[in-house]
């Protein structure tokens, strides 16, 4: 089945404005005084003209009326982790799409690490979820990031390839995967 994106693109193209990173980074990280604010994020995506602000659910459900008002479209990040368990990754499911559309989201997002030995748990996960939305002609960005202690190279032309390839598998309708620095490693 196909979505429509034109709810999160413009001619084809998008630009996110990814803040979903405070859950897996941690606040030290990727956060100052200012940035901290989730209605300053709000107001760069809006001044920015930016296609879609992601957020966790717990940021969309309290600034829920300040995401509307902005007239930015939310895209709901379903799963995260944190950092602090140094085992094989794997993001667990934290919403779900029903929440996403109750929320006012336009698309959904979804981390799977492929290369993790949970690799198989969260393409399930994906599945369902592609599926649900799909009903609901909410379109699905899948995160795909090589991970995991078989990965040598998250950033080989090889992994970026596959991480690529795997999200058209499976029915991803965008795809985010890892930029390693060099453009000639995205000509496949």
């Amino acid at each position: 089945m196909s979505v429509s994106l034109n709810k999160i693109t413009t001619k084809g193209r998008a630009l996110y404005l990814a803040y979903d990173q405070g859950l897996e980074h941690g606040p030290e990280v990727d956060f100052n005084d200012v940035n901290i604010d989730p209605l300053y994020i709000i107001n760069i995506a809006k001044k920015g003209k930016y296609n879609g602000v992601v957020f966790q659910k717990g940021i969309a459900e309290k600034y829920n009326k300040e995401i509307k008002k902005s007239g930015i479209p939310l895209i709901l990040k379903l799963n995260g982790k944190t950092k602090l368990v140094k085992d094989e990754p794997i993001s667990a499911q934290l919403a779900t799409v029903g929440e996403a559309v109750s929320l006012g989201a336009k698309a959904v997002g979804f981390t799977i690490y492929i290369g993790s030995k949970y690799e198989e748990q969260m393409m399930e996960e994906f599945s369902k979820i592609q599926r649900e939305a799909h009903s609901k002609n909410i379109p699905v960005i899948a995160w795909i990031y090589p991970r995991g202690k078989a990965i040598k190279n998250a950033v080989s032309r090889e992994n970026l390839s596959y991480s690529a390839r795997t999200a058209l598998e499976i029915g991803a309708d965008i795809a985010k995967i890892q930029y390693g620095g060099k453009k000639d490693d995205l000509k496949w």
